[in-house]
């Protein structure tokens, strides 16, 4: 049996294992929480290196890709660094990969229905962390709300355009991947905290929602209701059950 970890910055309260088969071959998954500790992550990759047969990089990424380039944070290349043995990814490149399936499905569910995304007004919470969603629902026809200062740095600043997405990741991304990875994505406990209703206008006119479910959950206003929501990861909570709903 193949025995996978993944390490995650994220909150060991959703700690689980669970037994799989993939392409016959019999596999264990195991998720070890480590409550945003950076120091505490590092000493299961080295304890765990070589003991099993890859790593999952959970809370995090190695880096950020837009436009095909790479931006790779400073402060996770020590996960990088601990791990000599055991194979180790972060799941970028499938994250890429089924975006962009999702919204090619998304579109055929649509058209079934008679709808199309071409015109849809549509909110991107972080286009940076899911360029090829963003990229896909781009040229998919979407009038693109993209939240990047907002949901990320907290600027009330909008952008409408990928074009002027990619001219801001390579002058700005160079300088934010050298800084901590907490300040801009939750970790720990802090993924676990009540919504707290901001941007509401960019909610509310939007037909579609799309990006990492944490971003979105963040700010998120009581009632999304009637609301396409295109996401990862969600999971019923006491504070997004009820005001999470897809269609």
């Amino acid at each position: 049996m193949k025995e996978i970890l993944s390490v995650s910055l994220g909150a060991s309260s959703r700690d689980h294992t669970t037994e799989i088969e993939f392409l016959g071959q019999r596999c264990r998954l195991t998720r070890m929480g480590t409550d945003g500790d950076f120091p505490k992550a590092l000493e299961l990759y080295r304890r765990y290196d070589g003991k099993v047969d890859a790593f999952g990089v959970g809370g995090t990424m190695f880096y950020l890709e837009v436009a095909g380039r790479r931006y790779y944070w400073r402060d996770i290349q020590c996960i990088r660094d601990a791990v000599k043995v055991s194979k180790i990814g972060d799941g970028n490149g499938v994250k890429s990969i089924l975006a962009r399936k999702a919204v090619q499905k998304l579109e055929r569910h649509l058209a079934a229905e008679g709808r199309s995304l071409a015109g849809t007004r549509a909110l991107m919470t972080a286009a940076v962390d899911r360029y090829s969603m963003a990229d896909a629902l781009d040229q998919a026809g979407c009038r693109m709300v993209i939240g990047d200062f907002m949901f990320a740095l907290n600027l009330p600043i909008p952008v409408h355009s990928m074009r002027t997405l990619r001219f801001l990741a390579a002058i700005l991304l160079p300088l934010i991947t050298r800084m901590p990875y907490r300040w801009f994505y939750p970790l720990g406990k802090d993924q676990e905290k009540e919504p707290q209703a901001r941007w509401n206008r960019y909610y509310e006119e939007a037909e579609l929602i799309a990006g990492d479910y944490l971003q979105i959950r963040d700010y998120m206003p009581p009632d999304l209701s009637g609301k396409i929501v295109l996401t990862n990861t969600t999971r019923r909570t006491r504070a997004s059950a009820d005001a999470l709903s897809t269609q």
